[in-house]
């Protein structure tokens, strides 16, 4: 069985999660994690916890295969990943929650305590403290909080019920026997479940768990995969007495992981149903994506406005070129009305997503590409990295053929040394380019979302960041209302730090290329240890200078360089997408090359990278809306007008 990419429960915008799950596309080396401004403790940890568990009939409903079909995000994702599945979140935001709720039972059977609220520090048993108030607890409705064992035992048999017997499709058709079998099975299950006499034995201390959690597990595994058999061993282990705790903890242990146990079985049950969905959803999915979105035009949900002016101004330059009327065979029907038309709108689309990575809008992304959000979110900041890439490459070039009093200057920052081999080998390139990443913030093109200085906050009426974070280090703590934007603006100070760091390995690289000549001048000691020639403090005050005054939102040279990458990256996408045409080569779309003469040779795998990213979401953007594209009025023809 090939492997395949597992699809996260929780957050469909994920995707990035198949990316997110990615991370960045472009730096190769991970940032160590570094350390944050303290900020104060988050009321959640004295909030009680909820009354039914973490796993819950309500949780897993989203996996019944009803919910997969109407879930627009998820089919649209299996548009791109068909081999997307769904797995069990785990993060610490749901481990905590869960050691919270299960400690908040067991809390109600503790020997000492027999409060029921969760906002005091409960001695160890034994111990003739007491009760430790917190202080200052946040104010709650009521005293105590109500019993969570009996909802808990209740949550379990419709847990247990929804797994065993899931409801089925609706349908004029009578239900299959192998249906009415898993029913009939799954009630036989719940006779034995009597939550008001199991919770009250538990009080007493005289509930034995073994019987009840050894029925359940013999149903389970003739429910389960083999490979859910170890987990479920376990639990009657724990519920007979082999391993785990003693007492009403047994119970305890053995229902919390029966919780888990028949989450991962309704994993396996949505992603065995999803696997045979697939040829389906393939087919059906454009239509649906199509329809729902028709549904929220009509509703007032929204309009095409964005896509229809975006497309337009990108339909005008695009119209006006020699393109040759070929289209791709896939996304499209047999019968096309106009093809060199549906080759205008499909390289219209190309040039707006090439534009919107290098100059992301300001206010929010076309309409129609609303399930695609983090997508276009994680392209715009891999173009930024790309670009802040490029001009510290590019800066690097400059300082290695720079000539005393070039351009009417003086300076004596670097020493008077020229180079005389005229052309920068391909290891030297690569070479900066790999320590760059290596030194650079995690997020380096992060300088291109920052005004003046500062983060970009939509705050109305509020204080600069300058001030708020006077105050965090003032006075030890982050007002509640401010607690994003000091985030931003520690991360804008992290960012000055490290590009610190680049503006020395740029100006020592430089010193190294004018000296070497392009043989490699670092040496290497008796212990093991590399060195090379330091650059002079003040080759550094002209880098950070530099990085300061052109590293920036709509910097003149920023704004140069990144139209550069921009026509690059839509050309690579423009090949990508029609490479594979048998009667025109791409030549006659975008003639030449790719482009080496900018500087940009080094680049190039990124560079295609990215381009593939767009012509992929192009493609399934036109896959699901052409027919609006296309529809009389939706885009205007200036060569027909005139």
């Amino acid at each position: 069985m090939s492997c395949q990419q597992e699809y996260p429960l929780e957050d469909w915008q994920s995707p990035s999660s198949a990316t997110a799950r990615t991370g960045s596309l472009l730096s190769p080396v991970q940032e160590a994690p570094s350390p944050s401004i303290p900020s104060p403790a988050s009321s959640s940890s004295t909030r009680p916890p909820n009354i039914l568990p973490t796993i819950t009939r309500d949780t897993l409903r989203e996996l019944d295969l009803e919910s997969i079909l109407k879930n627009a995000q998820l089919r649209h994702d299996l548009l791109f990943d068909p081999g997307l599945q769904f797995r069990a979140v785990a993060g610490k935001r749901k481990q905590t929650a869960t050691d919270r709720y299960w400690d908040a039972i067991a809390r109600e059977f503790a020997p000492v305590c027999r409060c029921s609220q969760y906002t005091c520090r409960c001695s160890p048993a034994g111990s003739s403290t007491g009760c430790k108030p917190v202080p200052n607890p946040p104010p709650l409705k009521g005293q105590l909080a109500a019993s969570r064992v009996g909802p808990m035992l209740y949550e379990l048999m419709a847990v247990l019920k929804c797994v065993i017997a899931p409801p089925p499709l609706p349908s004029s058709q009578p239900p299959r026997q192998s249906y009415l079998n898993s029913v009939a099975e799954a009630e036989a299950l719940l006779h034995h479940f009597d939550p008001i006499l199991i919770e009250s034995e538990m009080r007493h201390g005289i509930y034995e768990p073994g019987g009840l959690f050894r029925l359940i597990g013999q149903t389970l595994k003739r429910h389960c995969a083999p490979m859910r058999d170890r987990l479920i061993d376990k639990m009657v282990d724990i519920a007979v007495g082999r391993e785990g705790g003693t007492g009403v903890q047994r119970t305890l242990d053995a229902a919390r992981l029966c919780f888990e146990v028949l989450e991962l079985m309704k994993l396996d049950i949505a992603n065995h149903q999803l696997q045979h969905l697939r040829p389906f959803l393939a087919s059906s999915t454009p239509e649906f994506l199509l329809r729902v979105f028709s549904d929220r035009c009509r509703h007032g949900l929204t309009s095409p406005a964005n896509i229809q002016s975006l497309l337009q101004t990108s339909f005008d330059k695009i119209v006006t070129l020699p393109i040759p009327a070929y289209i791709p065979a896939q996304p499209y029907p047999t019968s096309i009305p106009s093809p060199l038309r549906r080759t205008h709108i499909h390289l219209a689309m190309i040039k707006a997503l090439s534009e919107m990575a290098f100059m992301p809008p300001t206010d929010s992304y076309p309409e129609t590409l609303y399930l695609d959000t983090a997508r276009v979110t994680l392209l715009i900041a891999d173009a930024a990295d790309l670009s802040a890439l490029y001009m510290l490459i590019m800066l690097w070039r400059q300082l290695v053929y720079w000539k005393d009093g070039s351009d009417g200057l003086k300076c004596n920052t670097f020493p008077r040394l020229t180079r005389k081999n005229s052309k920068l080998e391909h290891w030297e390139v690569d070479r900066i380019k790999k320590e760059i990443w290596e030194v650079s913030p995690k997020r380096v093109g992060s300088c291109f979302f920052v005004e003046n200085g500062e983060r970009c906050v939509p705050l109305k009426n509020g204080p600069s960041a300058k001030a708020v974070l006077t105050y965090c280090v003032h006075f030890s703590k982050i007002p509640e209302q401010y607690q994003r934007i000091n985030q931003m603006v520690f991360d804008n100070m992290k960012w000055r730090d490290a590009m610190e760091n680049v503006a020395v390995q740029i100006a020592a690289r430089a010193e190294d290329a004018r000296a070497s000549d392009g043989v490699d001048s670092t040496t290497t000691t008796s212990t093991g240890a590399t060195s090379r020639r330091a650059p002079s403090q003040a080759a550094v005050t002209l880098m950070n200078g530099w990085i300061a005054a052109h590293l920036r939102r709509n910097s003149p040279l920023a704004t140069l360089f990144r139209g550069h990458l921009q026509r690059e990256v839509f050309n690579a996408a423009t090949r990508i997408t029609y490479g594979g045409n048998p009667v025109k080569t791409i030549t006659e779309i975008v003639p030449g090359p790719e482009n080496t003469t900018l500087g940009l040779e080094s680049l190039m795998p990124e560079i295609r990278h990215l381009g593939q990213r767009i012509a992929k979401l192009a493609l399934m953007n036109m896959k699901v809306y052409w027919s609006l594209y296309e529809a009389d009025g939706f885009l205007r023809d200036p060569s027909a007008e005139a």
